[in-house]
């Protein structure tokens, strides 16, 4: 069978998503090292380290934190809100960008 190719307008969306994707990741790596390096910078003037969770950007973008009735899950999403943003930052705009690149091959 033979395979179609993409029309204009389906090149033009898989860019559109593809570099989408890349530069989400982007991002999202630069704003978690622009996170720890402000916390360096605030340990260094201060001498404080200055935590920011994921719970610490959630309230301050007014999310209330996640509840749930199973105590294990609660745990669980209590540990991941209470780890440090930078970690989780860096490591979701590590995988769009990784991911967007595995989509590039698949699409060739």
């Amino acid at each position: 069978m033979e395979q179609k190719s993409p029309s204009k307008l389906d090149a033009l969306l898989l860019w559109i998503v593809r570099y989408g994707f890349i530069i989400g990741g982007i991002g999202l790596i630069l704003c978690g090292v622009g996170c720890f390096l402000y916390q360096i910078y605030f340990w260094l003037r201060y001498g404080a380290w200055f935590p920011i969770s994921l719970t610490y950007i959630s309230q301050y973008l007014g999310i209330d934190h996640p509840q749930m009735s199973w105590a294990g899950f609660q745990r669980i999403i209590d540990w991941i809100m209470d780890s440090p943003a930078s970690v989780w930052l860096i490591l979701s705009g590590a995988t769009l960008l990784f991911g967007s690149q595995d989509s590039e091959k698949e699409a060739q």
